[in-house]
């Protein structure tokens, strides 16, 4: 990833995959909401989902639909990211662990399932085109973000007591039986 370095920027990204499989339980937990996102990481949210689809549009991609459940998702972890200060695609509730976890937990289902990680500093208005620049200079990332296998997303932001902000991104390809 070619990126320059300046004392006030902090970028850091990760992007895991789950391919085409079972979901990890049968059943889905109960739905447990996320913290109540602030306008400003709500606004975030928002501009790096149509960011998102607009490079999915500008490479002939149809956008992703956003879905509530997987929008708590994201929400919960990239708040539980900005509480520990770091980038892991693994929760520290066992309850959560992993990605398809939350989702499941959230009340969605998956039959793919993608995530993106970010971290950085920088202005609301900013971080939404950096996020998805990084994201689109990065091998893993470019292909979760750009694959035809995901028709939904949920974004999630959280900033930091330090000023830096996380942003979770899901991409997933629903079950068809719920």
């Amino acid at each position: 990833m070619r990126m320059t370095a300046t004392a006030a920027l902090v970028l850091t990204c990760g992007a895991c995959t789950i391919p085409i499989g079972v979901p990890e339980q049968e059943s889905a937990p109960t739905p447990v909401p996320a913290p109540a996102p602030s306008e400003a990481t709500s606004s975030v949210a928002r501009y790096v989902t149509a960011a998102v689809n607009g490079a999915r549009h500008a490479n002939g991609l149809a956008p992703l639909e956003q879905q509530e459940a997987l929008a708590r998702a994201a929400q919960g972890h990239a708040e539980e990211l900005a509480e520990r200060r770091t980038l892991d695609h693994n929760s520290t509730d066992p309850a959560r662990r992993t990605m398809t976890m939350r989702i499941e937990a959230a009340g969605a289902t998956w039959l793919r399932a993608a995530e993106n990680l970010a971290s950085m500093s920088g202005t609301a208005s900013a971080v939404p085109a950096q996020t998805v620049r990084m994201w689109l200079g990065s091998d893993g990332h470019r292909r979760n973000m750009l694959s035809q296998a995901y028709t939904h997303t949920g974004v999630g932001v959280a900033i930091d007591r330090r000023g830096i902000w996380y942003v979770t991104q899901l991409y997933v390809l629903p079950r068809a039986d719920r």
